[in-house]
């Protein structure tokens, strides 16, 4: 038996301040949210993604298992996380870079073959 009061604080939301770069983010989350909800919350606000993605809280990095709670993660209402990560760049990327540029010679080619 659980009294009003109990089951409106557990079920009441996780709110979470989280920071990237010159960004600052108020994020509210579901009690048994998970660090995959995390995750999705700050690729869809940042641009850097889950994999890429480095979480601080209280000076300790979080753990990147995506099945746990943010409760279980020692997150809860009011804490403070800093997100590290770049976006992903795929110019960066070298199998990009090379496909692009069999792009281009492929482009030349066909336009030798209309000449003929």
């Amino acid at each position: 038996f659980t009294s009003t009061r109990e089951k409106k604080i557990r079920m009441s939301p996780l709110l979470i301040r989280a920071k990237h770069n010159i960004g600052n983010y108020d994020l509210k989350f579901a009690e048994e949210a998970t660090m995959q909800d995390l995750g999705e919350k700050i690729l869809e606000l940042t641009g850097v993604p889950i994999s890429g993605q480095k979480l601080i809280c209280s000076g300790k990095q979080l753990t990147k298992d995506l099945k746990v709670t943010l409760k279980e993660a020692g997150l809860k209402t009011g804490s403070k996380l800093m997100i590290l990560g770049k976006k992903y760049d795929p110019e960066q990327e070298e199998a990009y870079r090379e496909i692009l540029q069999l792009e281009r010679k492929c482009k030349n080619i066909e336009s030798k073959m209309e000449e003929v």
